[in-house]
């Protein structure tokens, strides 16, 4: 006879204290599946008053698809004469809110063994379904990312016997899933690159878990040699203990061919720019021996007509001009002139013819810069008060001098450009406005064309005053 073991607590006991306790609930039903009976727990656990649900059917608080389950289940019970099912379900609760239960249920038998009900034992299982369902969620996102990720994946063990790896990395090495696993990953690495990975997961990956970008070549299945660049990361277990690698590796490819053909369409338009150049500085040296020629031609036209025509102005002017194009075939920066330069060139070979006169030129121009179209237009205007003063203001002066000066005034943002000589004064009827002189009016349509004005102060030496913006100034 077995001895009743005094330490145990009896039956109703062991029901009190689950029907009170707050993680479970305890419904029994009648053979219809209507609740007969219902814990107090229910109230804390589902928000459901016990007392209301005496009578009704507990598949009216279940989901269609899970009041089939739960029919389906019972079903299969009762046929096999089983004491008991275990079963996930959602109920309803009075809010309407689905939550998850955990249901196991224990069936109860007539003595005829026909099926009389059922106890069902029940626990929320929301926060544990919950914690599946997003950690399902996050593996498919996981997943989703591997599969179509544009970079390729491969992860390997501690050998490097590659175990796994996405599309995009069998499609860039051209093999297929089962055969790259029977390959390890030195096997699609040439040989030069070895030594030197191996270095990096012992002195990186090992020591920091991961490993800093670096670049190599692997083995396509024809045989071809792929640039790519990758980031190894070291795999531990659940014990933090080393498992294996995994890498992110991106074909560079595309990148090195169109770095390629960068290069080689910089190099063509180098070539095409240095080509320019020398056009260009090959068109200044013609064109200033051009205008040379017709200069000697109007020189020698001059001595033809003797008195009867000075076409030196003419001769000058061309020369003016030609001097910008003899400058521009000796330098490399074939849109713009120094103007100090470009002047003294111009003064010198407007007075060299003179030496007879011995003009003395005082030049004091600022460091300046200007296009090319501006020097031209500058440079006529030099010439032609130069060649002016020549012709009209050295008579009977024994030390002739002339000056020239060029400032910018910051504050108004223009240039100054002032030109004088110790000659006679201009006759008082002069006006440049209206004179008939072609020489002056040249002068004034020149500075207009600028963007400035002439003034001309005409005693007790002449005086020319050219003002234009400072934007010329390039």
């Amino acid at each position: 006879m077995t001895k009743k073991n005094n330490n145990l607590p009896d039956n109703n006991l062991i029901f009190e204290l689950m029907e009170e306790h707050p993680s479970f609930a305890i419904i029994k039903v009648d053979k219809n599946l209507n609740i007969e009976y219902a814990s107090p727990s229910l109230k804390k656990l589902f928000h459901q008053n016990s007392g209301d649900l005496i009578g009704t059917s507990i598949l009216q608080y279940l989901p269609p698809d899970d009041r089939v389950r739960l029919k389906d289940s019972l079903k299969e019970a009762v046929t096999n004469l089983s004491p008991s099912f275990d079963g996930e379900y959602r109920i309803y609760d009075t809010n309407g809110n689905i939550i998850w239960v955990e249901t196991k249920a224990r069936l109860l038998y007539g003595d005829d063994g026909s099926f009389s009900g059922a106890v069902y034992i029940q626990s929320d299982s929301s926060a544990r379904k919950l914690a599946e369902t997003s950690l399902i969620k996050s593996e498919q996102k996981y997943r989703d990312l591997f599969t179509n990720m544009q970079d390729g994946i491969a992860s390997t063990d501690l050998n490097g016997l590659i175990l796994e790896c996405n599309p995009a990395f069998r499609k860039m090495v051209g093999y297929s899933d089962a055969e790259l696993k029977m390959l390890t990953y030195d096997d699609i690495t040439p040989l030069k690159w070895h030594s030197m990975e191996a270095d990096i997961i012992r002195n990186q990956v090992e020591k920091f878990g991961y490993s800093f970008l670096y670049v190599k070549e692997i083995w396509h299945k024809d045989g071809t040699v792929i640039p790519v660049s990758l980031r190894t990361y070291l795999l531990k277990d659940e014990k933090i203990s080393p498992v294996g690698y995994t890498a992110l590796i991106r074909d560079l490819t595309k990148k090195q061919e169109t770095e390629k053909e960068l290069k080689l369409n910089q190099e063509k338009l180098q070539k095409a720019l240095v080509e320019k150049d020398n056009l260009i500085i090959e068109m200044n040296h013609r064109i200033k021996n051009n205008l040379m020629m017709v200069n000697s031609l109007i020189l020698q036209k001059s001595k033809d007509l003797g008195k009867s025509a000075d076409l030196s102005d003419l001769a000058h002017q061309i020369k003016a001009i030609s001097f910008v194009h003899e400058m521009l075939y000796k330098t490399e920066k074939y849109h713009e002139i120094n103007f100090k330069e470009y002047i003294n060139n111009i003064l010198a070979g407007i007075f060299s013819p003179f030496s007879d006169m011995r003009i003395e030129t005082d030049c004091r121009i600022d460091d300046a810069i200007f296009s090319v179209k501006d020097t031209v237009t500058l440079g006529l205007i030099v010439n032609e008060i130069a060649t002016n003063a020549i012709k009209y203001a050295y008579k009977n002066v024994s030390q002739p001098i002339f000056k020239i000066s060029l400032s910018k005034n910051s504050s108004e943002d223009e240039f100054i450009l002032t030109l004088s000589n110790n000659g006679n004064p201009f006759p008082d009827s002069i006006n440049l406005n209206t004179s008939k002189s072609t020489g002056l009016r040249l002068i004034t349509a020149l500075s207009a064309g600028l963007g400035g004005k002439v003034e001309l102060t005409k005693s007790p030496h002449p005086v020319f005053t050219v003002t234009f913006p400072g934007d010329q100034e390039k």
